[in-house]
């Protein structure tokens, strides 16, 4: 039985799964990275197929026990890159 690799993941999808994992709605994860609650729905859903979660509660526990996020300082620079400030 191999390892089981860990999906890529874009930098976007990177930074809606931290201001997840911060416990940010959807609409503030819109304001902060400057599109539409929709366009983060989506994203959210990519994100689960392809990690294999259901919610964002069990997409949060997935990426932190399976270290896919960053410390909160390394977070909150990467989403504030995302977001070119």
């Amino acid at each position: 039985m191999s390892p089981r690799t860990q999906p890529r993941l874009s930098p976007k999808e990177l930074a809606i799964i931290t201001c997840i994992t911060q416990g940010k709605r959807n609409k503030e994860i819109a304001f902060q990275l400057g599109t539409t609650e929709q366009v983060i729905k989506n994203y959210l859903r990519k994100i689960y197929d392809k990690l294999g979660v259901s919610d964002r509660l069990e997409l949060a526990l997935y990426c932190l026990h399976n270290k896919i996020i960053q410390t909160d300082a390394d977070e909150e620079l990467m989403v504030q890159k995302m977001v070119g400030r």
